[in-house]
């Protein structure tokens, strides 16, 4: 599955990545955070982190790894 040629330009899909960086790096104070694991799992930020993370890595994986790597 190929990405949609408008997503392929870098002037689009580098926005994409630093957004989901920027959601990555995103520092949650500790006096947020719930207590339980279970309450932590559901809290809305680490569901942001947790998909931003997901996407990058099916981003990379699936379509940047293969021009990196036809580009060598």
């Amino acid at each position: 599955m190929e990405l949609p040629p408008q997503l392929q330009e870098d002037p689009v899909l580098i926005p994409w990545g630093n957004l989901f960086l920027q959601i990555i790096a995103k520092e949650i104070p500790q006096s947020e955070l719930p207590e339980g694991k279970e309450e932590r799992e559901a809290y809305p930020w680490s569901k942001a982190k947790k998909w931003a993370l997901a996407n990058l890595n099916r981003l990379f994986s699936r379509y940047i790894s293969n021009r990196l790597l036809s580009k060598w």
